[in-house]
Formats: structure tokens, sequence, C-alpha cells
């Protein structure tokens, strides 16, 4: 397994993560540090992401299903205290929050899927996944999920309502 997957299984830590991210880069031609990379994540929070969560959870049962990393001191210095709040922020709006360096599994690993549908007490045929990375939509469609991949806020909203209409 590479190191991000690791990673993101919470498998290894982010300073762990640098050195096996380098080596896996090196013999790729590259030589750049896992934590270089880490920096790059943590992208400015989306306002219209936020409100369409926020006009789901008023009518629906949400959940946050996230590829995440072990919080440690080394990820706090790295991406910012403030920046790391403003997640966490994010993530309180959220009655359940499957993270995968919790649950040691995923996306798109099928047993993350089956461990958030069991937190959240629902089957998957009753679930709509949204998320912006196509592969891991696979498996949740192929355990009956709805899916629906989110390219832009417009696009989440228009698709959610023409699915909840059904």
């Amino acid at each position: 397994m590479n190191a991000w997957a690791q990673l993101e299984r919470g498998e290894i830590s982010p300073d762990e993560f640098d050195e096996s991210f380098r080596q896996e880069a090196i013999s790729r031609g590259h030589d750049i540090g896992g934590l270089e990379i880490l920096k790059l994540v943590f992208t400015p929070l989306r306002p219209d992401m936020i409100s369409l969560v926020q006009r789901c959870k008023a009518q629906y049962q949400v959940a946050c299903l996230t590829n995440n990393f072990p919080r440690t001191p080394t990820l706090s210095n790295l991406i910012g205290k403030d920046r790391l709040d403003d997640w966490q922020t994010v993530l309180n709006e959220f009655p359940y929050v499957i993270e995968s360096a919790q649950i040691g599994y995923r996306k798109p690993e099928e047993q993350f899927f089956q461990i958030a549908c069991e937190v959240i007490g629902i089957k998957p045929e009753h679930a709509v996944f949204l998320d912006d990375i196509g592969s891991n939509l696979k498996p949740a469609r192929i355990m009956g999920m709805t899916t629906i991949k989110v390219t832009n806020a417009e696009q989440a909203i228009g698709a959610l309502d023409s699915i909840l209409k059904e």
C-alpha cells in the first residue's frame, strides 16, 4: 500500500508519511517530501459548499465521509491552527463525521462505506453520496447508494433536487 493510503488509513503519522512519500517519489524520478504535498491539500473553504451542507441539514440527515490524516503537532504546525480550526468548524456542521484515519479504512474501500452506514444507521440504498472524486463513487454505487459527482455547489444542488424529488 502506498504512503498516501497508509496516511489516510491512520497507519502512519504525517512525519512518517513525509519520508515514505519522498522515497516513493524518488523511485519515480522526483525528490519531494510528503509534508510539502500535505500543505497543498488544505485548500480554502468554499462558502457555497458550506451553504449546501446547511441547506441539506435542514431537511435531511447528513454525514461527512472524509479521507483525512492523523492529527499531530506536525500537521497543526504545517497547516496552521487557524486553517485547521476552520476545517473543524465545517466538520462540526455534521452530526456524523466518518474519518478514514479514525476507522482504518478509506474511500474508495467498501468497508469504509459499510462502517459509515452502520454508524449513521441507514441502509446503503437509502443514502445519497456526493464526492468530487469519481473513483470514490463506484463502490458506493455498487453497494446501492445513489451517487453524485460534485463539480460545484450549483451542480450538486441541482442533482440533489432532482434525486430527492423522485
